[in-house]
């Protein structure tokens, strides 16, 4: 958000509202707002901190974490349908398009390995893998399988805001040990997130790369190949069509000269008492 807009301030707004009401509700009502609200691209990461600091570690991310895989289903659901052809349109440009290829034999791991790695904006990732080739409870299981771990890691960061706070009211004696290690554990979530991603994105790489190698080395569309491939089939069988038709009339034409009646004269000579001769031809039609 756009800082003080009016987007801005209706956050803030709904948040106060949160840490006003029971748990319980506050924390359905977070779920509810987190999966609209990425769904509009609203980017995830402050959410988790804010659910860290109102909610703590556990409410917290049970919050954030069925937020966003809301968000992610929503998205999924709706790069399906609605919005088809906008998300056809956003897979076919480089890797994204690679993924399009191979998704269909290794969809779960790919999905899972997604969440992940920023290789893509989750949202824009979430509208994407709707329009391709990959069963909604797998791409359901292997979002939710992928996305908690970076998730958690954010909401505990944002828990951390809380005893911050504390420490800022409090006044910074004594604390001293105290700040050190959640400077410490915050360094070392932040570190893990970046190297769990890291690694994610290498073996991402490494099973496209496989792919490819499947492949000739390159990327091959399906659709196109497999419309190539019946051409080529077409060609292939015309000449032997046309043979056959030839064959074909030749042997009708055969077989019509076969079965033409044909005419053949029979000459009878006979000789008459009265010693003329007469010729008789009869014409006999033999078959």
């Amino acid at each position: 958000a756009i800082h003080d807009s009016p987007v801005q301030r209706l956050l803030v707004l709904f948040l106060d509202y949160l840490s006003s009401i029971p748990l319980a509700l506050a924390v359905l009502f977070f779920v509810v707002f987190y999966a609209i609200a990425n769904t509009f691209f609203v980017p995830g990461t402050p959410l988790d901190l804010a659910a860290g600091f109102l909610f703590g570690i556990y409410f917290g991310s049970l919050g954030a974490v069925f937020g966003l895989l809301s968000a992610a289903c929503i998205s999924f659901l709706l790069g399906r349908t609605l919005f088809r052809k906008w998300a056809m349109e956003k897979a076919k440009t480089g890797k994204i398009h690679a993924l399009d290829v191979v998704i269909g034999e290794k969809g779960f791991l790919l999905v899972f390995l997604l969440r992940l790695s920023p290789l893509l904006p989750f949202s824009l990732c979430s509208y994407i893998l709707g329009s391709m080739n990959i069963g909604f409870f797998t791409y359901a299981i292997a979002s939710f399988l992928g996305l908690s771990l970076p998730t958690i890691g954010y909401v505990y960061l944002g828990t951390m805001i809380t005893e911050l706070k504390a420490i800022f009211h409090g006044g910074f004696q004594h604390q001293t040990g105290k700040i050190i290690w959640m400077v410490l554990v915050a360094v070392s979530t932040v570190l893990g997130m970046v190297v769990v991603s890291w690694i994610t994105k290498k073996t991402l790489d490494k099973v496209i790369a496989e792919e490819e190698a499947k492949r000739g080395g390159r990327i091959v569309d399906t659709s196109s190949q497999s419309t190539k491939d019946h051409e080529e089939s077409q060609v292939d069988q015309t000449p032997a069509a046309k043979m056959t038709e030839t064959e074909c009339s030749d042997a009708k034409a055969k077989s019509a000269e076969d079965s033409t009646p044909s005419f053949a004269p029979i000459v009878n000579h006979s000789t008459s008492n009265d010693s003329t001769s007469a010729t008789t031809i009869e014409v006999v039609v033999s078959s």
